[in-house]
């Protein structure tokens, strides 16, 4: 299983224009023929989410000379993680997978019960702020593949971000 999300383009979706320094931007996740895409629009050329929308989110383009800040919103990435759960999209499932663990690192997730079953093994993870329960397919990731997601994420992700919907 091969897990690929693209880096920012650098250029705005819409208008064409590259983006500048510490400007605003919108990044969405839609589906592609290849699996999973990223693309980022201008602030005037934004004018919401395409209907495909996996998720999407307001960031900044990052500042050259000012060092990289660690993902520290877990809201936006519980809130990927939700988006996520509403598609059927078999690309999504390793992505989701990551997702609940990274949530689980960040204290955001416990995790509960492994149910196996003839199609596979479900994880079952708790929200430790809202209560809420998720069940989560476990799919089978080498560790290379697994670490693939992660980075890929973090590509995903390079953004100062704010909210995710």
């Amino acid at each position: 299983m091969e897990f690929k999300i693209q880096r920012s383009s650098g250029r705005c979706a819409a208008t064409g224009r590259e983006f500048r320094e510490g400007e605003v931007l919108f990044s969405v996740l839609v589906n592609a023929d290849d699996g999973l895409a990223r693309v980022d629009f201008s602030e005037e050329g934004w004018s919401g989410p395409p209907d495909d929308a996996i998720a999407f989110w307001k960031g900044r383009v990052p500042v050259s000379d000012q060092p990289r800040q660690p993902l520290r919103d877990p809201d936006a990435l519980l809130q990927l993680f939700e988006r996520l759960g509403e598609r059927t999209v078999p690309e999504c499932d390793g992505l989701r997978y990551v997702l609940a663990l990274l949530l689980a690192r960040k204290r955001l997730f416990k995790l509960g019960n492994v149910e196996a079953s003839p199609t596979g093994e479900t994880l079952e993870v708790v929200c430790t702020r809202t209560n809420n329960t998720y069940r989560v397919t476990k799919p089978e990731l080498t560790s290379e593949q697994m670490e693939a997601i992660e980075s890929q994420l973090g590509q995903l992700m390079e953004a100062d971000f704010g909210s995710v919907s």
